[in-house]
């Protein structure tokens, strides 16, 4: 790793680190610059780079747009989420330490929405009660009567989801 990707990255956690962690980083930031003789002005007048951008579903997608967002604030002529409608590629477009909180942001993010999303599934389905009536269920004689941490969370959020009653209707009946 060259200085300048060393200063970058100190820099990305100085300006996002929390608490301690951002203070240490700012010390070494400065110590680093003052080092390689760099200032703040160089620093950060990054080159604007183009990366390509992919996702697995829609819901991915949309969280990596609101991630890519919430780095860069609102965005001008020289910073975007962009797609191109030919080849169906998406990219980005921002400074290489933009890039690299957001590929970190985005492998931290998508990993806890697809178990959020896995969860709330198992609940959406326990509180609509879609399991076959009972003489047509295997008799599973390892179960026990113990619920794991995620099983209680998944049953808290069941309650909190509205139920939903399908009624069979008769086919061809007049209203």
């Amino acid at each position: 790793m060259d200085k300048a990707e060393l200063l970058k990255k100190v820099q990305v956690l100085a300006n996002s680190g929390v608490a301690g962690e951002r203070e240490n980083a700012q010390k070494m930031l400065d110590k680093l610059m003052k080092k390689y003789n760099i200032s703040e002005i160089e620093l950060s007048t990054e080159k604007i780079n183009q990366y390509e951008v992919n996702w697995s579903n829609k819901n991915e997608k949309n969280l990596k747009i609101q991630i890519f967002y919430s780095i860069v604030g609102d965005i001008d002529d020289n910073k975007g989420f962009y797609r191109r409608y030919k080849n169906k590629n998406s990219y980005v477009k921002c400074t290489s330490s933009e890039f690299l909180e957001f590929e970190a942001k985005c492998a931290f993010y998508c990993h806890w929405l697809k178990l959020e999303l896995d969860r709330y599934y198992r609940a959406f389905v326990q509180r609509n009660n879609l399991f076959p009536p009972a003489h047509l269920q295997k008799q599973n004689n390892n179960k026990t009567d113990e619920l794991s941490e995620e099983d209680i969370k998944m049953l808290e959020l069941a309650s909190n989801i509205d139920k939903h009653n399908f009624v069979k209707q008769i086919e061809g009946a007049k209203l």
